[in-house]
């Protein structure tokens, strides 16, 4: 009996193996594969959404409308007035009963220059800061895109594993009702199919929270629905090249005869 929990044993392993590197036919024709492409969309998404880029970029206007504003002259101001007098006071014909004027501001040493150079450093500021903002946002996304894959490949590869070992399970109980096979291995195998249902139902969990933090970054409905998420291509391996290792061996020796000079 213990070469017949072996042989189960082998077979779950090869056939994890299969499933790992064969997904299903029609998970894969509805999946999407995690590319730049869609990434950008979901930044894009992210940009309208989210509340803390809309806020940011709020303050880009505001930056650059400010900057805008500053002016190389100041407005000139006009003055008309006019006055009245009693018995009492002077006489209109030596003080005049009509004022008026006009007052312009010179730009002396460049002040409104200099301020608009200020408001133009603040708002390329207000810029960095909302590219910095958007690359972090681009960064998460990412992460969590790539661990949503990775949690739907684990749960697939789960479900496939619970099923064999579902018709493991039978199998074993119906050779142990005919007496062929032994209690230990019954009860065995009983108990790898629970820890496998106890597995499963921890992947999924931790899927849902996938989904969480994905909606969460995206400012959608926490429970938004997602389509199967693929994993891109592994990348191709870089080959050896001579001049790659030799631009290396160049640091290296630069960096000894530095700590030499040292």
């Amino acid at each position: 009996m213990k070469i017949l929990t072996a042989l189960f044993a082998v077979c779950g392993s090869v056939g994890t193996a299969l499933a790992q590197n064969n997904p299903p036919a029609g998970a894969a024709a509805h999946a999407v594969v995690i590319s730049t492409d869609y990434i950008n969309r979901l930044v894009a998404e992210a940009r309208t959404n989210n509340p803390s880029l809309k806020a940011a970029d709020s303050r880009v206007r505001s930056a650059t409308l400010t900057a805008e504003a500053v002016r190389t002259w100041e407005d000139p101001m006009a003055m008309v007035g006019g006055s009245t007098f009693s018995a009492r006071g002077f006489d209109p014909a030596q003080e005049g009963d009509l004022a008026y004027g006009l007052e312009q501001k010179l730009p002396l040493w460049g002040r409104p220059k200099l301020a608009r150079h200020a408001a133009e450093a603040e708002a390329s500021t207000r810029r960095a800061d909302v590219n910095f903002r958007v690359q972090q946002l681009r960064r998460d996304i990412s992460k969590e895109l790539l661990a949503t894959a990775l949690a739907e490949r684990v749960v697939d590869i789960g479900e496939q594993d619970l099923s064999w070992l579902e018709a493991t399970v039978q199998a074993v109980e119906a050779k142990y009702r005919d007496g062929q096979a032994a209690l230990a291995d019954t009860l065995q195998i009983q108990n790898e199919l629970a820890e496998r249902n106890d597995r499963l139902r921890t992947d999924r969990h931790l899927l849902a929270h996938e989904y969480f933090n994905l909606n969460r970054l995206l400012n959608r409905a926490v429970d938004s629905p997602w389509p199967l998420l693929q994993l891109p291509a592994v990348a191709p391996a870089i080959p050896f090249s001579p001049k790659t290792a030799f631009s290396g061996a160049g640091q290296r020796t630069e960096t000894q005869s530095h700590g030499a000079g040292n």
